[in-house]
């Protein structure tokens, strides 16, 4: 089948697929749209760190008087009843901030007070265990405060804590309460203050965290419970504002545009290129098409025979298609009959023989080199059968000068015989058209179902009759 057959779908089905590929591609590059997104306006961190020492005062076997002793996880009241610790701030913007008039503010306080026993949480902010706090009571240790603090600087708020005085003071104002219905806890509270601009935007955040001050009951031992997860006293500071942005265009959108549009164009260049280098479909082989279509439809019911010039001798009738031939066949219960020697379809009817003459233009156009291979396989046919016709006139030759000297010797008497023979062969042949109405019909050694075209073969045979 040739491409032009389709060549109107094809340019159809390419222009829509270019359409949808443009229009794709427009709403992802051209037109695509806007869409509100958080943006990032200030970016930065405040940081702190918190340590503690503690310095021996009485010289044990394991550690000398005055040995400094840092972050240590427990503490000998007895030999360190004293403790220092420190807890330093400062800020890091992110790359992109700016940071101008930044003050940043330390202090530390001491809080005695009696809870329901949950327990204080280092690193949790003040105010989240106050539901459970029975009674409080808060003591300064130090505050700094710092003006004009860079992104490099620190500010350092340091404090001691004498814990052997601190639980003394602490089991006095349970006494001074008269009742112990929790449990009492020592908590260091750390706030940090930083106020500045940030990328233009003035800014103040206050940063609260509790490090709980664990004595042990006999009062021998304390220890600071510092969280050790890294950056546990960082805060990160980020504002964002809603902006309109163009729309991210979809996967299908992005890519499937363009490709669409190639496709399209490609599409389009293809069905230009082989329209022009491929043959047009002429009326001929539009009506040699339909034949071909026609005549492997037909082909079980149709016989194949060869007749003499005499089989057609009565008034005839053309018919325009063979699918219509075929009709008439049916319609008339006669057999539909190929003349080998002639290339006609043929039907008789009650009183007229139905004649339909298959075109001979557009073979090579409409079946290409196909039709090419039938047309050389109808030639080396034709070149059999005339070897194979030859071959029969010698034979036929030689029979008759072997007859003609037996009729100089039997004086001619088989000559009757032999006409006789004649006239019965060509009885035979016009069986197809006697008064049966056509139902016993003739095969021949040619009717074999082939798809060999063989009408090609009377190309120079001449009608016998003709459409009165």
């Amino acid at each position: 089948m040739s491409i032009w057959e389709y060549r109107v779908v094809l340019y159809l089905v390419a222009v829509v697929l270019l359409g949808i590929g443009i229009w794709l591609s427009y709403g992802a590059y051209a037109a695509p749209g806007a869409e509100t997104e958080q943006q990032l306006v200030t970016d930065w961190t405040a940081t702190g760190e918190i340590s503690h020492t503690a310095v021996v005062e009485e010289a044990t076997t394991v550690h000398d008087e005055g040995v400094e002793l840092t972050d240590e996880p427990l503490y000998y009241t007895a030999v360190t009843p004293t403790a220092t610790g420190a807890f330093t701030a400062g800020y890091d913007p992110a790359p992109e901030t700016t940071a101008t008039d930044v003050d940043v503010t330390v202090t530390v306080d001491l809080v005695y007070r009696e809870t329901t026993g949950g327990g204080s949480e280092s690193g949790t902010s003040e105010t989240a265990t106050d539901d459970g706090i029975y009674w409080s009571e808060r003591e300064q240790l130090t505050s700094v405060s710092e003006a004009d603090v860079g992104p490099d600087d620190d500010v350092t708020a340091s404090f001691e804590l004498n814990v052997t005085d601190a639980q003394l003071t602490l089991e006095s104002i349970r006494d001074e309460m008269g009742a112990t219905p929790g449990e009492a806890e020592l908590v260091l509270v750390f706030e940090r203050e930083i106020e500045g601009t940030f990328d233009g935007t003035p800014q103040v955040v206050v940063d609260h965290y509790q490090v709980p001050v664990a004595v042990a009951a006999d009062g021998s031992t304390y220890q600071f419970e510092t969280d050790a997860e890294t950056g546990a006293y960082a805060e990160r500071h980020d504002e964002y504002e809603p902006v309109t942005v163009p729309a991210e265009p979809s996967t299908t959108q992005a890519a499937g545009g363009p490709l669409l549009i190639a496709l399209g164009l490609a599409g389009l260049a293809g069905t230009a290129l082989a329209s022009r280098r491929l043959p047009e479909l002429t009326p001929e082989d539009q009506t040699r098409l339909e034949y071909l279509d026609a005549r492997a439809e037909f082909e079980p019911m149709t016989t194949r025979v060869t007749l003499p010039d005499e089989a057609v001798t009565g008034p005839t009738a053309a018919v325009e298609t063979l699918a219509t031939l075929a009709d008439l066949a049916i319609d008339l219960e006669s057999p539909l009959v190929f003349d080998e020697r002639t290339g006609w379809y043929l039907v008789r009817g009650s009183d007229v023989v139905y004649v339909f003459e298959p075109p001979r233009a557009g073979v090579l156009a409409v079946d290409g080199e196909r039709g090419l291979d039938r047309m050389q396989d109808r030639g080396r046919e034709q070149t059999q059968q005339v070897q194979e016709l030859g071959q029969g006139q010698a034979q036929v030759q030689e029979e008759h000068g072997s007859g003609d000297r037996d009729e100089d010797e039997d004086g001619g008497g088989n000559g009757n015989e032999d006409k006789d023979k004649a006239e019965a062969k060509a009885k035979d042949t016009l069986e197809w058209v006697d008064e049966t109405n056509g139902r016993n019909t003739m095969t021949s050694g040619s009717d074999s179902g082939a798809e060999t075209d063989t009408e090609s073969t009377a190309n120079d045979a001449t009608p016998s009759s003709t459409t009165q």
